[in-house]
């Protein structure tokens, strides 16, 4: 009953979003959060019973901003999220020290994601790492915002020893293994995946 509630107060919300301003990737955040809502509400629904291509493919054409998915990623992404830990997800990314820093810091529900926003917009991070941890601040940000209004999704995952929103955390390390197996065109895609096994963490 409580995952049904967290469904149905994320539909909502939908249509209040608020923007983050220095985070160039914003949009991102936007479409992942109403897509997120969608997936949320058709799997309570019972109406996704697998993650084949078929099923992706049909998400891919009909949630904002038709974020990509292939079989192989989903199920690297669940099981990321469900087997590993998100220090080890990470650590093993083949990211830059600077950039596991800032997603380890950005997952944590203490951090000032404005602030860190605008400390990698200044960064020295190569352009494709800035826009994967920019993506993943800007997915963060638009669950916490909606988070906080809603009251759901508690702090139930840690990260380096902090709490944080289960969702928050699923869906930052889809963003590092779809990118990782498909390129950023599957950013998105994996962080919807990721989040949504994340917020079904008991």
């Amino acid at each position: 009953m409580k995952k049904l509630y967290f469904a149905l107060a994320f539909f909502a919300g939908l249509a209040t979003v608020v923007a983050q301003s220095n985070n160039p990737f914003n949009s991102r955040g936007v479409d992942f959060l109403n897509s997120f809502t969608i997936l949320t509400t058709d799997y309570q629904a019972g109406k996704i019973k697998s993650l084949d291509q078929a099923t992706l493919d049909y998400y891919s054409k009909t949630l904002p901003g038709r974020p990509k998915a292939t079989v192989a990623m989903a199920a690297a992404v669940v099981d990321g999220v469900k087997k590993s830990t998100p220090e080890k997800v990470i650590e093993q990314s083949g990211l830059s020290p600077a950039a596991k820093d800032f997603l380890k810091k950005s997952l944590q529900s203490n951090s000032q994601l404005d602030n860190l926003v605008g400390q990698v917009n200044v960064s020295k991070l190569p352009t494709n790492e800035k826009e994967i941890v920019l993506t993943s601040m800007a997915v963060t940000y638009h669950l916490r915002k909606h988070k906080d209004r809603q009251q759901i999704d508690p702090d139930r995952c840690t990260i380096n020893d902090q709490p944080a929103s289960c969702a928050s955390v699923g869906a930052g390390l889809g963003i590092i293994i779809g990118t990782a197996i498909c390129g950023l065109p599957c950013a998105v895609g994996g962080a919807l995946i990721g989040g949504l096994v994340g917020s079904l963490k008991d």
